[in-house]
């Protein structure tokens, strides 16, 4: 799997010394002083075991939750001192499929769903927002359930359109919270295949974050690699170094 190509490097993300807050207990810090740079053209790999921060570190660095302390940058904005309408347009910037499903709406069609950031930020008409992201709907193969209830989704699909409904607004940045877990081994193919073709089919995303508790199959698609040890995130200046960080602590097996 290929990171999206970029015709120059700029920094999309950015946190500073930032203490990581738990969604459930928002006084408590999942992870502390995470300095952390996503830059276009990076395809990024977060492995953490589970319950160690990754979504609430995902959803920090998309803008959704505020850090205890320090810095969260996005397209060159600090977001500290910015109101909601100033976050906004920054945040519609970033697509985040959340695992477990995608958090659809029951009482929308699978199409509703998808077209829902079209039609509520930008005011379009239903008829025309589902027009707008049917192409995407029959790349991602739910077409046939266009007009169906999320129920009626087979359910290991249901992440494919929490993939859809984070692509409907072009963004530039795409946090992938192991929206995966569960699948079968089919499906986790299908997933690779299609974040590999994702920049011919959704070019504007310039970089790609996935967050895992295994680093197996994922690890050889990734440029740059990061690890939720003992409250920190470690990154390293390039995959393989990653690698052999993991092996090195007994993850792998052994370094590439």
């Amino acid at each position: 799997m290929s990171a999206p190509p970029s015709s120059a490097k700029e920094v999309l993300c950015e946190l500073r010394r930032a203490d990581i807050a738990s969604p459930r207990a928002p006084s408590v810090a999942l992870l502390q002083q995470v300095d952390w740079a996503i830059t276009s053209g990076e395809r990024w790999l977060i492995l953490s075991p589970p319950g160690a921060g990754k979504s609430a570190l995902l959803q920090t660095a998309a803008g959704i939750q505020r850090p205890l302390q320090g810095e969260v940058w996005l397209f060159g904005q600090c977001l500290h001192h910015l109101r909601e309408p100033e976050l906004l347009p920054l945040r519609q910037k970033v697509g985040l499929v959340f695992e477990g499903g995608g958090r659809l709406f029951p009482e929308l069609t699978v199409a509703q769903n998808v077209a829902l950031p079209q039609a509520y930020h930008h005011s379009k008409p239903w008829a025309e927002a589902i027009a707008q992201i049917t192409p995407l709907l029959d790349w991602l193969e739910l077409g046939p359930y266009a007009s169906e209830a999320p129920v009626r989704l087979p359910r290991a699909w249901l992440p494919r359109a929490g993939l859809a409904r984070a692509l409907a607004l072009q963004p530039r940045l795409l946090f992938l919270d192991h929206p995966w877990r569960g699948a079968d081994p089919q499906e986790r193919q299908w997933w690779q295949s299609k974040l590999s073709a994702l920049p011919s089919h959704v070019p504007s995303v310039a970089a790609l974050v996935l967050a895992v508790d295994e680093p197996e199959p994922w690890l050889s698609g990734c440029s740059r690699l990061a690890v939720v040890h003992q409250r920190q995130l470690a990154t390293f200046p390039s995959a393989a170094e990653g690698h052999a960080w993991l092996a090195a602590h007994h993850l792998l097996a052994s370094p590439p």
